[in-house]
């Protein structure tokens, strides 16, 4: 997870400073809004993300 440095009244991710959710190898991936004052979403960021088929 990447510092988030736009935090909401509630401690919470704002989301309004770009990507701030990393994969373990510290990739940045994600920004995620889940502030008590907004609705929780969470982005995946299309440059650095990709959907495959698992045989699980």
């Amino acid at each position: 997870m990447l510092e988030d440095t736009s935090m909401g009244c509630c401690s919470g991710p704002l989301g309004d400073s770009g990507l701030n959710r990393a994969c373990p190898c510290g990739q940045p991936v994600a920004t995620l809004a889940a502030d008590c004052s907004t609705v929780y979403e969470l982005h995946l960021d299309a440059d650095s993300v990709r959907a495959e088929v698992s045989d699980h």
